[in-house]
């Protein structure tokens, strides 16, 4: 055990290290492999640095990531992050905060922030926002929220799909026993609606796997 914990501080100092290099994409791994780690407050801290990252994929994936805080500053840090330009960024920011949230475990902070999130995303007009922070909302047993992914979705569905890839890989964490019946007919409507090889592929993916 003792090894085990000796090796795993060695990998973290590595990724440390590997965060100011000058290239972008290892940085980027960086920041996605720093979750996978036990928590500890120096992931947390380079995580936190990295959420300043002038790259736009390093400072996503480390707002990502940054999910497994729990110190004040990178909530803090989260919340001032749902306020970028980008919509991807501002999702991302908002589901973390989620995960921040939970991991503080503080109920009136709870309480406070998921309200302050509803109220947030209801006025979001970026669909990629909405449905995304909507899901995850879903997924932390906000279950009122599946008639909205629904409508979302098959608003998307009368447009013509633009965001296809991200309904479905969203889809495929959404879906449970509660939901699976409605998950299949749902494809069944976006498959009568393509044409594309690949996209009938990724549909046909999903159903065996439901």
């Amino acid at each position: 055990m003792r090894r085990r914990k000796f090796s795993e501080k060695c990998r973290i100092l590595a990724l440390y290290f590997r965060s100011y290099s000058f290239d972008s994409v290892i940085r980027s791994n960086v920041a996605k492999l720093l979750c996978t780690y036990d928590y500890s407050v120096m992931i947390e801290c380079i995580l936190y640095r990295m959420t300043y990252d002038r790259d736009y994929i390093v400072k996503l994936e480390a707002i990502d990531s940054l999910c497994i805080a729990r110190q004040t500053r990178s909530l803090q840090r989260i919340e001032s992050l749902t306020k970028e330009k980008d919509c991807l960024l501002r999702a991302y920011a908002y589901m973390s905060l989620i995960d921040v949230v939970e991991n503080r475990n503080i109920e009136s902070e709870k309480r406070y922030y998921i309200e302050w999130v509803e109220k947030k995303i209801w006025r979001e007009k970026s669909f990629k926002v909405r449905f995304m922070v909507m899901s995850e909302l879903y997924i932390n047993g906000q279950n009122d929220y599946w008639k909205e992914i629904v409508r979302m979705i098959d608003h998307q569905i009368k447009k013509g799909l633009s965001d296809f890839w991200l309904i479905t890989n969203v889809l495929e964490d959404l879906v449970d026993a509660n939901n699976r019946v409605e998950v299949l007919e749902i494809l069944q409507r976006i498959k009568s609606q393509i044409s594309i090889s690949s996209q009938k592929e990724r549909i046909e993916e999903l159903e065996k796997i439901m």
